[in-house]
């Protein structure tokens, strides 16, 4: 990571910089954060952030004044801004902490272009790490009525010197409580903002037939691109769960026979 080209306001608090992220694969993500605003007490309120995957997509909010209790934790923030040149806000609100001062609780509510909820997460955190890193936590899905999707319980066990999630197991429930899915995630690669970049390879490689060909770790910079293009376009586990479910069921697929002039190979 390279952060350049700081600068300071009149009360030398930070108040632009430019960051440069660059992975395992020599692919650069680049975040261009601005207009840094404090409060009297020096804290953090709101800013500008521009950012440039390694793909080339360009997400842009800002964050509006963000609340804070008395005891100087956060208590909500707004982002508004455009993610592919469509336009979003998210709120987390809700925020509780431990006696320790430690978050472990939040609201999510997410809005489309119009305004309109679009979805909302709620995060209970159960169990954390001497260095602050969650190690359980329960996440629950609502649509925009506000009816329960499904619950994730998560449990990570392994993370980086920044504090990404290297391992976990995620066990998702249905509205009812049953047992839906189970999932042991291993992550190789973050961007700007952590957020996971080869995830889904592992997915792939766990879930097609064992004969047939995976992928390797890391990915070459024309096989990420390729994977986050089709990933913005199928985002949700759902349709790649069931895009796997498929290769075994064709003989084709698996590379057994010929088809329509595709030549098995």
């Amino acid at each position: 990571v390279e952060q350049k080209d700081m600068k300071y306001d009149a009360e030398f608090n930070l108040a632009s910089y430019t960051r440069i992220t660059t992975d395992s694969e020599g692919l650069a993500s680049t975040e261009y954060r601005s207009d840094m605003k404090y409060n009297s007490l020096g804290q953090l309120t709101g800013f500008k952030t521009k950012t440039v995957d390694q793909t080339g997509a360009v997400t842009e909010f800002e964050r509006v004044p963000t609340t804070f209790d008395s005891l100087g934790r956060v208590t909500s923030s707004l982002d508004k801004g455009f993610r592919d040149g469509v336009a979003f806000s998210s709120v987390r609100k809700s925020i509780l902490y431990d006696e320790l001062n430690r978050e472990i609780s939040s609201r999510e509510e997410n809005y489309d272009e119009t305004g309109a909820l679009t979805d909302a997460r709620e995060v209970s955190i159960e169990a954390m790490d001497a260095r602050g890193n969650v190690l359980k936590e329960t996440v629950r899905s609502y649509d925009e009525t506000g009816v329960l999707l499904d619950l994730r319980e998560v449990e990570n066990s392994a993370f980086d010197f920044r504090g990404n999630v290297l391992k976990s197991t995620a066990k998702t429930f249905d509205d009812k409580g049953a047992l839906i899915d189970i999932q042991k995630m291993i992550n190789y690669a973050f961007d700007a903002f952590g957020n996971i970049l080869e995830q889904k390879v592992e997915t792939y490689n766990a879930e097609t037939p064992p004969d047939h060909p995976k992928h390797g770790i890391p990915l070459s910079p024309a096989r990420l691109k390729r994977a986050n293009d089709y990933a913005r376009r199928f985002p949700t586990p759902e349709f790649w769960h069931a895009v796997f479910a498929e290769v075994w069921r064709s003989p084709w697929m698996r590379g057994q026979r010929s088809s329509a002039g595709r030549r098995a190979v």
